[in-house]
Order: structure tokens, then C-alpha cells, then sequence
């Protein structure tokens, strides 16, 4: 996955934009951030894959993005086997349901896209 990752953003860097690597658990690595008072424009959110992180993650992450930022949330449908819990859909879902009237969806399928008012 990290191999993936740095493949996937070398034209980002390419083009002079900032990305920056954090290898740790989400919880510990945005909270971070947030005691940092970063901001970002994008925040691609690919964690983990149960609704209690899911949730956690979305909401850390809307701390750190910016008014009129964009947060992509992936694996949105993945798990759909799975029951309860175990699976992102139900704390993105509760995430954008708190969130509505400081958001806009702008795409839901596989991944959520949503901008910040």
C-alpha cells in the first residue's frame, strides 16, 4: 500500500504540490495534525474499514480541511457482505448525516465526495 501511495502521488510532487506521508494509526496521526492547527484543500480519507474509524477519521479530518476543501472518503461500499459495523458505510453515513448543513455531496458511489461550506 505504501508502495502504491508514493507511485500514485509523484505527479502531485511533480507539480510542486505538498504531500505528506504519515505511517501512523489515523486516530494518533490526524489528532496530530489538529493539535498542529494544519489545514488542508484535500483530504483523501482511506482508513479503516469499520464505521466507529470511519466516522473517527471524517471528522478528524474535517477539523483539518479548509472552508470550500474537499474530502474524498474511499472504500465507501466496501464490505457490503458485511453486517453491523464492519463495514465504513454506516459512520460515514452518521459522519455526513451530523455534518449536512456544513457540507455538500457532490458524489456518492464507492467514494464520497464532499466540499465544506
Amino acid at each position: 500500500a505504501k508502495g502504491r501511495f508514493l507511485n500514485n502521488t509523484q505527479e502531485s510532487k511533480k507539480a510542486g504540490q505538498t504531500v505528506k506521508l504519515i505511517e501512523k494509526p489515523s486516530a494518533i496521526g490526524l489528532s496530530e495534525l489538529v493539535s498542529q492547527g494544519a489545514a488542508f484543500d484535500l483530504i483523501y480519507v482511506d482508513g479503516t474499514h469499520t464505521a466507529p474509524g470511519a466516522m473517527s477519521d471524517c471528522c478528524l479530518s474535517y477539523v483539518l480541511l479548509k472552508p470550500g476543501g474537499l474530502m474524498l472518503i474511499d472504500d465507501y461500499l466496501w464490505g457490503e457482505s458485511h453486517l453491523g459495523n464492519k463495514r465504513p458505510k454506516p459512520g460515514v453515513d452518521a459522519f455526513v448525516n451530523c455534518f449536512a448543513e456544513k457540507l455538500t455531496l457532490l458524489h456518492n458511489g464507492y467514494q464520497v465526495i464532499l466540499k465544506k461550506h
